[in-house]
C-alpha cells in the first residue's frame, strides 16, 4: 500500500456558502455531467471489454459519485463482471516522478471477476452469513480508498483492508488484495482523450502478499500466471479455495 496525496475537489462536495439558486443550478450541471461520464466509462466496459452483456448498477456510493455495477455472463459457465464507474472522476495527486512516466495512473476504475455459481442476489442483498457479499464490499471499500486515505495506488499495489491479515470473509483464507494491470484492460480512453487506468482486483494469500514485497509485481505475474498457466484467462476469476502460489 503506497500513500501519496490526493487532489480533493471542493467545488463538488464542499461547497457550502454563495448564492443557493446559482449552487442549485451547479449542483444540476454537477449531476448531468457525472451521469454522463458514468454512461462513457460503462459503454467502454461493455461495448469494448465484455460486449454483448446485459448491465446493471447494484451498490452507490453517493458521496464519493461512485457506482458499482454489474455484467452478466453470456453464457453458461461463464463469470459475472464486477466493476466501478465514478472513481476516476477524481484524480489522485501522483508523486512527481510517478505523474512524469505514468501520469494515466492519476484515475482510475476497478473490477473483479467472479464465477458463474457465485450468489449474485445474496451479494447484492447482503443476506444469509456474508460469504458471499464480501466481493461487493471490497470494491465498495477499495473505491473509497484514495480519498478516504489520502492516498493514491498504481499496479502491483497491495491493499488490506482485515486487521492482521485476517480473511477476507470465513469461507476463505484470502486476506488481501492486489491490483493488476494487463492487456487490453491496462488503460481506458474515453471521447475526451482522458486516459483511465483500470486494475483487475485480485484477492491473494498472506505468502503471496509477502512474496510480491520481497520480489516485486513482475516476478509476482509471473509466478502467479506460470501457475496456472493450464487455465489461461480463467486465472483471474476469484476462486476462494485456489492453490496458494507460495504455499510450500
Amino acid at each position: 500500500m503506497v500513500f501519496g496525496r490526493f487532489r480533493y475537489n471542493k467545488n463538488t462536495r464542499e461547497r457550502n456558502i454563495g448564492n443557493p439558486l446559482i449552487m442549485h443550478e451547479e449542483k444540476k450541471e454537477h449531476i448531468r455531467k457525472t451521469a454522463l461520464y458514468r454512461e462513457d466509462v460503462t459503454s467502454i466496459f461493455v461495448n469494448e471489454l465484455f460486449p454483448g452483456r446485459a448491465t446493471k448498477v447494484c451498490n452507490t456510493i453517493r458521496y464519493y459519485d461512485i457506482e458499482i455495477n454489474l455484467l452478466y455472463p453470456e453464457e453458461a459457465g461463464d463469470f459475472y463482471v464486477l466493476y466501478t464507474t465514478g472513481m476516476s472522476l477524481e484524480s489522485m495527486l501522483l508523486p512527481e516522478e510517478i505523474a512524469k512516466t505514468n501520469p494515466e495512473y492519476a484515475n482510475a476504475e476497478l473490477f473483479m471477476l467472479l464465477p458463474y455459481d457465485w450468489d449474485i442476489d445474496d451479494m447484492i442483498n447482503d443476506a444469509g452469513d456474508h460469504i458471499h457479499s464480501w466481493p461487493l464490499k471490497l470494491l465498495r471499500i477499495l473505491a473509497q480508498f484514495p480519498d478516504e486515505h489520502d492516498a493514491w495506488f498504481g499496479p502491483g499495489h497491495i491493499i488490506e483492508i482485515t486487521k492482521d491479515q485476517e480473511p477476507l470473509a470465513k469461507n476463505t483464507k484470502l486476506c488481501s488484495s492486489i491490483l493488476i494491470s494487463f492487456g487490453v484492460y491496462r488503460t481506458l480512453t474515453q471521447e475526451n482523450n482522458k486516459d483511465i487506468s483500470i486494475y483487475l482486483v485480485l484477492p491473494i494469500y498472506k505468502e503471496e502478499s509477502a512474496y510480491k514485497t520481497d520480489h516485486g509485481y513482475d516476478a509476482f505475474f509471473r509466478k502467479y500466471t506460470s501457475t496456472f498457466y493450464d487455465i489461461q484467462d480463467k486465472q483471474w476469476i476469484l476462486d476462494i479455495n485456489r492453490k496458494n502460489i507460495c504455499e510450500e
